[in-house]
């Protein structure tokens, strides 16, 4: 059984493509975008929550308490991993993207703390805190979930 040069060079092509995709993107276990895509659906809840108009006033925080820390739990979940990933020294295009991916979950979350202290404190009727909440988490779980 003899197999051609086309053949060997097609299987070392496939090889080599599919071996680089690690080499520029971060490769997530299951884990880290099952945590993502919760901390995300729990953003989009909150926010989703604060459009409807459900979180006027201060005295609606204690019972959103808890979707807050929710949210705040799985984004720092896939915040630890990439940033455990980005600890690395060596110079790989996935080591740079995970470092800028893991300040963007740094900033999720800084987001949704400043959206829950407003909440607590003076409620979110007429903020546009949800809105950027929204967007400045949506970007980085995206690029994991993609």
């Amino acid at each position: 059984m003899s197999i051609s040069l086309r053949t060997v060079t097609v299987i070392c092509g496939v090889s080599i493509l599919t071996s680089g995709c690690a080499f520029f993107e971060p490769d997530y276990p299951d884990q880290v975008t099952k945590s993502a895509a919760e901390g995300l659906q729990h953003v989009s809840s909150l926010v989703a929550s604060a459009q409807l108009g459900d979180f006027k006033g201060p005295e609606s925080y204690e019972s959103a308490a808890t979707r807050y820390a929710d949210a705040l739990a799985q984004i720092e979940v896939t915040r630890s991993w990439v940033s455990r990933r980005a600890d690395g020294d060596d110079n790989w295009p996935a080591t740079k993207a995970a470092k800028i991916l893991a300040s963007s979950l740094t900033e999720c979350s800084e987001g949704v703390t400043d959206m829950a202290q407003e909440h607590q404190a003076a409620g979110l009727g007429t903020s546009n805190a949800y809105s950027l909440v929204q967007v400045t988490c949506a970007i980085p779980i995206n690029d994991i979930l993609q």
